[in-house]
């Protein structure tokens, strides 16, 4: 997945965002950058419009924790968003960002 941003900031206006169907349960996400990640960032993760989780600064080929949320039965949005820092290729704003979404869902 990719995912450009508009304007010149360091958080980007737009997430990713993915529905997951689920029945009562805990739906697991953890983000992994491409190898060829040039900046460090942070990501914002929820499911459901929930509290979002918080990863740390991450690099090139560097994933975030796997992050679990409990969840109702329904359809669920899973939104990652990046938050980057000037450093490497980010000159001051963050144009992009990319890698792998690994969601995971399993009964309670």
């Amino acid at each position: 997945m990719s995912v450009r941003c508009a304007g010149r900031s360091q958080v980007c206006a737009q997430s990713y965002v993915v529905n997951v169907a689920t029945g009562r349960s805990t739906v697991t996400v953890q983000f992994r950058t491409s190898a060829g990640y040039c900046s460090q960032a942070r990501f914002h993760l929820s499911v459901g419009g929930g509290q979002e989780r918080i990863s740390g600064w991450l690099g090139a080929n560097q994933a975030t924790p796997a992050f679990s949320f409990a969840e109702s039965s329904g359809v669920h949005p899973v939104r990652v968003r990046a938050e980057g820092r000037p450093g490497g290729c980010n000159r001051g704003w963050l144009s992009q960002w990319d890698g792998t979404l690994k969601v995971t869902v399993a009964a309670r």
